[in-house]
């Protein structure tokens, strides 16, 4: 759950912030009704009210709800903004909307519940001919040599040598760091490998939570892959949008780094075929990842490498299968 200053770094981040706020007084029209999802600090909410929408639905499952019902009464459209403490998808609304406005992603678009909320968003709350910002989003991966991401998987539980800890095994912990995914601030000098396109989410016509890909990230110079990096391009409204890529300007989201078991050397032009699924697990409003990977060499031969998946890193989990 976020807390008052993860709210105050949303707010800061100049990237988002100023995207939104550009699609948002494009896209919203005097009189429109407006859902906000995951209204926060309320601050789309004002910006609706003042591109001149005549209600704001601003739901937001947290306490944090209350400061936005400050911050809506400090700006004086605290009475065109109904404030809605609950999961969306429990929310009744009496009227349609013209629009329906949310930023519940993480470092890529599959965080939780997000896309299952704005399924439901969309099919409950949005008029016919209504507009979603965001519009569509493009998640991207590339292989990266980064032993730093990769430490944080890796070192705590390698040999710690003349330690409080030598002579104690703690590979156990290891098998589920590795198959679990972290932030990193992934650079463009770390990626050893062109970008490929992972999946497109449209989200006027997106009907499933889960998907399928497989992507062949072909090696640009001589390096070690540790893992792969992903990313989103989003598109907020027509000519409006920005990205969490590596090199982008520095935005909140920062990168998602998925780790292989182990580090793979590779040589230009070899590839690594990435066979890459999330399946949202609705009992936990969290998604089971898995990566399984192998490895083509340029001249052609074919080596399997790992089976991994985000199961293996929760344990104490029941009910959750591949």
């Amino acid at each position: 759950m976020y807390d008052i200053y993860d709210h105050g770094r949303m707010i800061a981040d100049r990237v988002r912030g100023d995207a939104y706020a550009r699609a948002i007084a494009a896209t919203v029209r005097p009189g429109d009704v407006v859902v906000d999802l995951g209204t926060g600090t309320g601050v789309f909410a004002v910006l609706a009210c003042r591109a001149g929408a005549r209600r704001v639905y601003a739901i937001e499952p947290s306490g944090i709800i209350e400061v936005a019902r400050e911050i809506a009464a400090a700006n004086g459209c605290l009475d065109r903004i109904e404030l809605l403490q609950a999961d969306a998808r429990a929310v009744e609304l009496t009227e349609r909307a013209n629009v329906v406005i949310a930023d519940l992603r993480g470092t890529i678009p599959f965080l939780t519940a997000s896309l299952s909320v704005m399924i439901d968003a969309r099919n409950r709350f949005l008029a016919e001919g209504g507009a979603l910002i965001p519009q569509k989003d493009v998640m991207a991966a590339a292989l990266a040599e980064s032993p730093d991401a990769y430490a944080v998987h890796d070192q705590p539980w390698a040999s710690q040598g003349a330690s409080p800890w030598e002579g104690i095994d703690l590979t156990p912990a290891r098998r589920l760091t590795v198959n679990g995914m972290k932030k990193r601030m992934i650079e463009p000098k770390e990626l050893i490998s062109e970008p490929a396109m992972v999946v497109s989410i449209d989200y006027e016509t997106v009907a499933t939570t889960d998907f399928e890909a497989t992507i062949e990230l072909r090696a640009t110079r001589n390096g070690t892959a540790h893992g792969f990096a992903l990313w989103f391009d989003t598109r907020l409204a027509p000519g409006i949008g920005f990205s969490n890529a590596p090199g982008s300007p520095p935005a909140i989201y920062g990168r998602s780094f998925v780790p292989f078991e182990w580090p793979v050397e590779v040589r230009q032009d070899d590839s690594i075929v990435v066979d890459l699924g999330a399946r949202f697990v609705s009992d936990a409003d969290d998604y089971l990842w898995r990566w399984n990977t192998l490895l083509k060499s340029g001249g052609g031969e074919v080596r399997p490498l790992f089976r991994q998946s985000t199961f293996f890193s929760y344990p104490l989990k029941s009910g959750m299968a591949e």
